[in-house]
């Protein structure tokens, strides 16, 4: 685990700028079009098409049907997952999950020839195909896209073995088609893709490799988060977007902007939701006509936060840190968020301190 410690009389700074990715959970295609002698990609949606630099795919970290996290099926034809049997994976699936569902799309008739193509994956029938090539994964898990064929996985990419030129996807031209994207981690993940096809006679005269499309998956709430705040220029970097990372040097990890509601490019102490301070307060609370400190702070409170809250005490601001307290209230703000007063055990008495710590599964921060 990583650690950073969140402290009061923090340094100001003036807010950054940047234009963060946008989550699209709905029916999307990823749509590569050649023309002039050249690629370009939008994403298309049932309302418009977008940029792909300017957009997110959420992968909600909740047991499926609510979410797209399952165990492992057992057998050797699962490996390429990159888990063992049991273990979670996140899949978009290819079938319409209600939330996000990315498929790929060719509209273009007329462009590319007509063969029959040599891959086994592929129908054994004169069709013109576009190739979509894996190009390259970032991220802290295995990356895989897959469709099922005669109630087994028909794998078309998986980094668990490396990439290679067999890491492609054969889509028919004009054609659609939905598949299956598979993570086998929590966290951001960038996808890079290609497109080639043949302008014929047959196999023959393939167009340009050309430009190729980077693709962002948020795996989990943090990551949702992470994506929600950050460009693509700068989304992946652990330097800048990373839990441990302070973009606005206001001393306040990632994590404990994330786990506070605040914004991690501005560093102003205040929930972006403006609900008031984002900072952890010390009050006085009466319990039995006693006086005794305490910390009154926001937490999240919905399933997949991936964060674990603590309470500890020091009569001395250097050290000396212990652990308790006793739930006093807990006020409940929304779905995503209550507000919690927690005391110490024992009465306000001389000087005295608190901090929050807070833990991720693979992140602490106090």
């Amino acid at each position: 685990m990583t650690t950073s410690i969140l402290r009061l009389g923090l340094l100001s700074c003036c807010p950054l700028t940047a234009t963060a990715l946008e989550p699209l959970a709905e029916h999307i295609d990823v749509k590569p079009s050649y023309q002039n002698e050249a690629w370009s990609w939008t994403i298309g949606t049932d309302r418009d098409d977008r940029e792909p630099s300017g957009v997110f795919f959420p992968v909600r970290d909740l047991p499926s049907p609510s979410g797209e996290k399952f165990e492992r099926p057992a057998g050797a034809v699962w490996d390429f997952l990159g888990m063992d049997a049991g273990e979670s994976v996140w899949i978009l699936p290819q079938s319409d999950n209600g939330s996000t569902w990315p498929g790929i799309e060719s509209a273009q008739s007329g462009v590319f020839a007509s063969y029959v193509e040599s891959d086994p994956r592929a129908a054994g029938v004169a069709q013109a195909w576009v190739r979509i090539g894996l190009v390259d994964v970032e991220g802290p898990g295995d990356f895989s896209m897959f469709q099922f064929q005669g109630g087994a996985p028909l794998v078309w990419m998986a980094t668990s073995d490396g990439i290679t030129a067999n890491d492609v996807f054969l889509l028919a031209a004009p054609g659609h088609s939905h598949m299956s994207w598979t993570f086998s981690s929590k966290g951001m993940y960038r996808v890079v893709l290609s497109a080639q096809g043949y302008l014929g006679p047959g196999a023959t005269n393939p167009t340009p490799q050309g430009e190729m499309v980077s693709l962002y998956f948020a795996v989990g709430s943090r990551a949702e988060w992470r994506a929600a705040h950050f460009p693509s220029d700068s989304v992946m970097s652990d330097e800048l977007a990373g839990p441990d990372a302070d973009p606005d040097k206001d001393g306040r990890s990632n994590l404990l902007e994330y786990a506070f509601g605040m914004d991690p490019l501005s560093a102003e102490a205040l929930r972006e939701d403006g609900e008031g301070p984002g900072d952890p307060e010390m009050i006085q609370v009466v319990t039995e006509g006693e006086t005794y400190p305490a910390a009154r702070f926001y937490r999240r409170a919905h399933q997949d936060s991936d964060l674990v809250y603590a309470v500890e005490w020091s009569t001395e601001l250097g050290g000396g840190w212990s652990a308790g307290g006793v739930v006093h209230e807990v006020e409940t703000i929304d779905d995503e968020w209550e507000r919690v007063v927690v005391r110490d055990t024992r009465k306000l008495e001389g000087r005295g301190f608190f901090r929050v710590r807070v833990e991720g599964p693979e992140s602490q921060a106090e």
